[in-house]
């Protein structure tokens, strides 16, 4: 189990019975502060491959399971992330989308360059189980959800049904 606190981030092989804290990097200047957000490749049994993201921007990717002496600082995206989420074939692909406080974030390459796409403002982000065939992605922003079907070249508001509101979202998932 891989879980975070606001300054560290942490394991247990054990179903949650102990806990050890695993030294990702140095802390960053005048803060411990880093609410690391977590991604898992979706073929973890195989590659290994965890991914944080952190209050200051920074991508951090060990493929070595998330254990210590694994992890590279591999890139910045520029504001907050809020979430992390690869693609379902991700350790094919590299495919990955991050939410910032500044927008949505799209690399091709695991993380390590990124293009800004998608709403401003987005909290949290889905892909679609589909996604490697149908491209779509969700966006759950402070102005209701958003959706991609062309892997993030487009981003629609999508409508929801009457007498509903989508407001300030929170949390977002994807189904078949």
């Amino acid at each position: 189990i891989f879980t975070a606190t606001w300054t560290r981030f942490v394991i247990s092989d054990d179903a949650g019975a102990t806990w050890r804290e695993v030294t990702v990097a140095p802390d960053p200047p005048d803060t411990s502060l880093r609410q690391f957000v977590i991604a898992v490749s979706p073929s973890y049994a195989t590659d290994r491959t965890v991914l944080l993201g952190t209050r200051q921007g920074d991508i951090y990717r060990s493929d070595g399971g998330g254990e210590a002496d694994t992890w590279e600082a591999i890139s910045n995206v520029g504001a907050r992330v809020r979430s992390l989420v690869p693609s379902p074939e991700f350790s094919a692909t590299g495919e990955i989308y991050a939410a910032t406080e500044a927008g949505v974030r799209h690399s091709l390459d695991g993380g390590v360059t990124w293009k800004a796409t998608g709403p401003q403002g987005t909290a949290h982000l889905a892909v679609s189980p589909d996604y490697p065939t149908d491209g779509t992605a969700f966006a759950g922003t402070a102005g209701g959800v958003f959706v991609t079907r062309d892997g993030g070249g487009r981003w629609v508001p999508v409508a929801v049904a009457t007498g509903t509101a989508v407001e300030r979202v929170e949390a977002i998932a994807a189904i078949d």
